[in-house]
């Protein structure tokens, strides 16, 4: 059986998805406040060349004075005011204002929390677990703007629960194989092993939600899973993920489901082989029923699979927000005509190309 066959046909590149990711993006949307013409604009590209871009478009209008057939970048390099010192008490969850060398003011805007709410303002968002004090196998999230409690598998208000806003509510997974079971962290991330038989259970807290990733070892894992949702309810919308509502208002989404295999074709080492995104193929089903969310593949696609092909990866990431995360990149002209630029995503800051 070729690969094609494995994967139902054809394979899809790996694709990027809202929430996911998963650390804050610098959506690079900059206005200069000046009386004289200026543009304000993201950062200088990084050193780390070779990334592949995540968002690359054609420029909607050239700034005026860029020679024909340029992208405009080395233009708007040229008139990019120098931050130089940040006004702290200007931020705002998704926003920070910039004091320029030229007496100008550049406001950055960013697609996720930077910044959350504290006794003294506005601080950097940095979410890590931490050991809850007096419960031991409990952990939860700091530095971050909504609040995240890990704990024991078959916790009565749920393994999982989130605070959103003054809103409590819990995932509780179903049917697991040791209740009793807590996950082992390493800085945001948390995983459960051996949640169900050869199934483990990844959990990794960031700015804008709760990756979660259900990890199938072989062919003879489960390909169904349940989770009791508590304190809110869970409603099918209408791109295939869920809505979560507490009291009366949404408090978080769960997008639709991605599903990726750890191999594209036999024979190729994990370092530089991406990962096949076999979504589509894989039968990957998210419901609701009363209070439980399923997550789904189908079983003879699964139990079909050749050993190459595990771990299999379910995503059904949890973001404490009805926003969904756009990857655009835009700036204003001399003109205040909006423009397009080329770059990347990469560790949460936007890079010019």
């Amino acid at each position: 059986m070729t690969c094609r066959d494995m994967f139902g046909g054809r394979l899809r590149r790996g694709r990027v998805f809202c929430g996911v990711p998963l650390c804050a993006l610098l959506a690079a949307v900059v206005v200069a406040v000046t009386s004289s013409p200026t543009v304000a604009a993201p950062a200088s590209r990084s050193a780390s060349g070779g990334q592949p871009p995540i968002v690359s478009a054609p420029l909607a209008r050239r700034v005026p004075g860029t020679p024909g057939g340029g992208s405009g970048t080395a233009a708007l390099r040229q008139v990019i005011p120098r931050p130089v010192r940040e006004i702290v008490a200007d931020r705002t969850a998704v926003s920070s204002t910039w004091q320029n060398a030229n007496g100008t003011i550049t406001v950055r805007r960013y697609l996720a929390p930077h910044f959350y709410r504290s006794g003294s303002g506005w601080l950097p968002v940095g979410p890590v677990l931490a050991p809850t004090s007096g419960r031991p196998g409990w952990w939860h999230s700091e530095a971050n703007s909504y609040g995240t409690v890990l704990g024991p598998a078959g916790a009565a208000d749920g393994a999982e629960q989130l605070s959103v806003d003054g809103a409590q509510f819990g995932f509780s997974p179903l049917h697991v194989s040791d209740p009793s079971l807590t996950p082992e962290v390493s800085g945001a991330t948390a995983i459960y092993h051996g949640l169900w038989p050869g199934v483990d259970l990844d959990e990794q807290v960031s700015a804008s939600g709760v990756k979660e990733g259900i990890v199938l070892s072989g062919p003879g894992a489960g390909s169904s899973f349940g989770f009791r949702v508590l304190g809110a309810t869970a409603r099918a919308d209408a791109a295939g993920g869920l809505e979560v509502l507490a009291g009366g208002r949404q408090v978080g989404v769960i997008p639709p489901l991605t599903v990726t295999a750890a191999r594209a074709q036999p024979g190729r080492s994990a370092p530089g082989d991406a990962a096949a995104d076999v979504t589509a193929v894989s039968g990957a089903r998210l419901s609701v029923t009363g209070d439980v969310v399923r997550v789904s593949v189908s079983p003879g696609w699964l139990a079909g699979l050749p050993s190459w092909a595990f771990p299999v990866t379910i995503d059904p990431t949890t973001n404490p927000t009805s926003n969904q995360t756009q990857l655009v990149s835009v700036a204003k002209d001399i003109h205040n005509q909006d423009i397009a630029i080329h770059g990347t995503m990469q560790n949460g800051c936007h890079l010019l190309r």
